[in-house]
């Protein structure tokens, strides 16, 4: 059983690794949205599913970890998808510093408390000039990634 397990894990990987080459960039920006909009509502479930507690500022993580990968692709001028797993174990430190705060309120103010978390992450991004205040930014490490 466990066979079976490593070979569809190998076709799953070969198949997610072609699938740049195989689609244009047009439907590689529409998975990716759904692929981003089915994580969040995997967030989502976890949270009002199982626990019960409503949040309006999971997408916060979601920021974090794409301003890391920005900004750090163009510090070190390394591969944005090289970051990528960098970025998920980022937003589960931020998540684990958090959860302690967080998990100790209940019902509305657990979802205000995460509210104002996205918010000063929000204020972060716009007030600091290295991510680009008001204005963005444009991604320079994007000239690594084959078109």
């Amino acid at each position: 059983m466990k066979i079976v397990g490593f070979v569809l894990l190998a076709l799953y990987l070969a198949a997610a690794a072609a699938v740049p080459t195989l689609l244009d960039p047009g439907w590689m920006s529409l998975l990716s949205e759904i692929l981003l909009m089915l994580a969040m509502a995997q967030m989502w479930n976890l949270l009002a599913g199982y626990t019960g507690l409503v949040s309006l500022g999971h997408q916060a993580f979601i920021g974090v970890g794409a301003y890391f990968v920005f900004y750090f692709s163009d510090r070190l001028d390394l591969h944005p998808f090289l970051l990528l797993p960098v970025a998920g174990l980022v937003c589960a430190l931020v998540a684990a510093a958090l959860a302690p705060l967080l998990f100790r309120l209940r019902d509305a103010y657990f979802s205000i408390g995460i509210w104002v978390f996205a918010e000063i992450v929000y204020l972060l991004a716009t007030k600091t000039r290295e991510l680009g205040s008001t204005n963005g930014v444009a991604l320079k490490a994007m000239r690594l990634v084959d078109t």
